[in-house]
């Protein structure tokens, strides 16, 4: 197989010599304006052309690791085509431990039992006043049971309200 060169080259050949050089006594082509002449180059056996290409036009991916340690771990992804790089992608991971704080609060809530409440009620109307002392439980299942006398106006009161609903 043969590549063509194209050079601008006389057909005869001069020695350097003739042209005052002494250096060497070796002919050379002399080069003159003139159209290109194709000279065969060689190519050497060994090189296929269809693993030029192949080469070429592969698609090489590769990961390289930079720092793979107990701190830090650093790594490139990279593909390659047609002697360009396509595409890159680093990778970093952090690998120092870190501290967990856990704090735990136990907090005792109250166990539920009955409630007691001791109270004074004021009143009064048009034609009479009056004061009454008054006493509630509110039980376990949130029941309120309440009791009032009016010692003015000597009156009882009593009352039941079901379960109470609690607001969020």
């Amino acid at each position: 197989m043969f590549l063509f060169r194209q050079r601008l080259i006389c057909v005869g050949y001069e020695s350097l010599h003739q042209h005052g050089n002494n250096q060497r006594d070796n002919t050379y082509p002399v080069i003159t304006p003139g159209e290109p002449v194709p000279v065969p180059y060689p190519v050497p056996a060994d090189v296929d052309t269809n693993d030029i290409f192949a080469a070429f036009f592969a698609k090489v991916q590769d990961k390289i690791t930079l720092a793979d340690d107990s701190s830090i771990f650093v790594s490139i992804e990279y593909l390659i085509t047609q002697n360009r790089l396509k595409w890159i992608i680093p990778t970093i991971q952090n690998r120092r431990s870190t501290t967990i704080i856990h704090n735990t609060s136990i907090i005792e809530s109250v166990k539920p039992g009955n409630k007691y409440f001791v109270g004074i009620g004021l009143g009064r109307s048009i034609t009479s006043f009056g004061l009454a002392p008054s006493i509630a439980l509110l039980t376990k299942k949130d029941h309120l049971y309440s009791f009032s006398y009016d010692g003015l106006t000597k009156m009882c009161i009593s009352v039941h309200i079901g379960k109470l609903e609690k607001d969020n």
